[in-house]
């Protein structure tokens, strides 16, 4: 199989990331080979890759394929409820499934919030304020979590840093 080469210069990630969101339904709750599993699958693989100490040439992509599946997710949701996306109601974002694409993303997410890159860092910003507003009570404790002990310290200065950003971003 061929890709076309995206004309309007789109990231990588971008399209990565639109093609699964717009393959979710929740029938891929029930189904052990669905593209939601295999997301969750893929996240649980690869989560050493999102850790500040470990960064390379993939910290950006990653980055950018996470910010865009939430943002994708949060366009998708929110244009499903206003009644613009015209979606077969058997295929609409339910509870469980919006809960299970945030799950998936999640322990990533934190991880990436502490990158030693600019760039990266605010991709991650941009996902952890997507995901507060998808589940509020399963992100923001767990961020408060991770904040106040790098508030509290000054011993990795990008950490302190990372946390007051974070902070403002949820």
């Amino acid at each position: 199989m061929y890709l076309e080469k995206d004309k309007r210069k789109n990231p990588v990630g971008y399209s990565i990331a639109r093609w699964i969101v717009m393959s979710l339904s929740p029938a891929c709750l029930k189904m052990p080979g669905s593209i939601l599993s295999n997301l969750e699958g893929m996240m649980e693989s690869i989560d050493t890759f999102f850790h500040p100490s470990n960064q390379g040439a993939w910290t950006e992509i990653l980055a950018q394929i996470i910010f865009h599946l939430v943002d994708f997710f949060v366009m998708r949701l929110n244009r499903e409820y206003s009644g613009e996306l015209d979606v077969p109601k058997d295929r609409q974002i339910n509870d469980e499934l919006k809960r299970r694409f945030v799950l998936s993303l999640k322990e990533v997410m934190f991880m990436g919030l502490f990158s030693k890159r600019a760039k990266s860092l605010n991709y991650f910003f941009g996902a952890i304020q997507g995901l507060s507003y998808l589940e509020p009570q399963l992100i923001l404790p767990g961020a408060l979590q991770r904040f106040y002990p790098s508030l509290q310290g000054l011993v990795e200065v990008h950490r302190t840093q990372s946390s007051l950003c974070g902070l403002q971003m949820t």
